[in-house]
């Protein structure tokens, strides 16, 4: 009849019992457990400080976004200026406007006067001296006009740089304005 074979254990290698296998491997599980709970912990934590980081720097962003009235009324202040200043220097050029035309006016109704004989009068030297100075006139009135002009000029970008400041408000230029 045939041997009846034992297993034996190897060398090496416990013999463990079912028992201890599965004290064991409920050990495990609860070490397994515990560290899920330990870092779901860790994880709630780290959201509340996170969160809290949010709320704050969105508060932080909410109060320093809006201007303060004082910078509004300010704002207004300037501008309200600038305008009276605007309207002032328009007046300023249409009366150097007028009074250029007017030189250049007299300048062509003068040169269309003298002639060869009135050369030889002493009175041409003296028509001569005040058309010279009412060219040089002319020419410094011209260059005054056109540095008003660019005067103007940065005055509506500055009103334009103000508008946009100020939310875009829909104000026009006054109408006698230049454009």
């Amino acid at each position: 009849m045939g041997s009846v074979v034992q297993n034996k254990p190897r060398k090496g290698v416990k013999e463990v019992s079912l028992y201890g296998y599965l004290c064991e491997l409920q050990t495990l599980f609860q070490s397994r457990v515990m560290l899920m709970q330990e870092r779901r912990m860790l994880m709630n934590a780290s959201r509340k400080v996170l969160m809290s980081i949010l709320v704050t720097l969105g508060i932080i962003a909410l109060v320093s976004c809006g201007g303060s009235k004082g910078d509004y009324e300010k704002a207004v202040s300037e501008l309200n200026k600038t305008k009276a200043e605007l309207a002032q220097a328009n007046t300023k050029i249409a009366d150097m406007e007028k009074s250029l035309s007017e030189a250049q006016a007299q300048l062509k109704s003068q040169a269309g006067k003298p002639s060869p004989a009135a050369a030889e009068k002493p009175g041409t030297v003296a028509s001569q001296k005040e058309a010279t100075d009412l060219r040089a006139k002319v020419e410094g009135l011209t260059k005054e006009n056109a540095s008003l002009k660019a005067i103007i000029d940065k005055l509506k970008a500055e009103y334009a740089a103000l508008q946009k400041k100020l939310g875009g408000a829909t104000q026009q230029l006054p109408a006698g304005l230049p454009k």
